[in-house]
């Protein structure tokens, strides 16, 4: 997991945790994130490549948790999978993600 997608869940637990006032709700979330991203170990293929012409050359697949998307690539040497970014799925999750790879 990249150290962006780190922070973006950090962050994200951090929001719901202050709007919700709910440590256990923010919890819930950050459970249900890493849930999703640990459940990519099996069968990393399972969701198609974004219809994108710039990230499918990257090959970048997105899968969601509530509403947020859980931008990966699988590494195909090893089936190992590189989880770039965790956005908000209501925000340019193009534009940040491309934003991401590109630095």
């Amino acid at each position: 997991m990249t150290d962006p997608a780190i922070e973006d869940i950090v962050n994200i637990v951090g929001y719901i945790q202050k709007l919700t006032k709910s440590d256990d709700t923010a919890d819930e979330y950050m459970m249900g994130i890493l849930g999703v991203i640990k459940s990519l170990e099996e069968m990393p293929n399972r969701f198609q490549i974004v219809d994108d012409s710039d990230l499918s050359q990257l090959g970048i697949r997105y899968t969601y948790y509530k509403n947020y998307t859980i931008s990966y690539s699988v590494i195909e040497i090893d089936t190992k999978v590189e989880v770039y970014r965790v956005l908000y799925s209501g925000s340019d999750v193009k534009n940040r993600m491309l934003g991401t790879l590109v630095e």
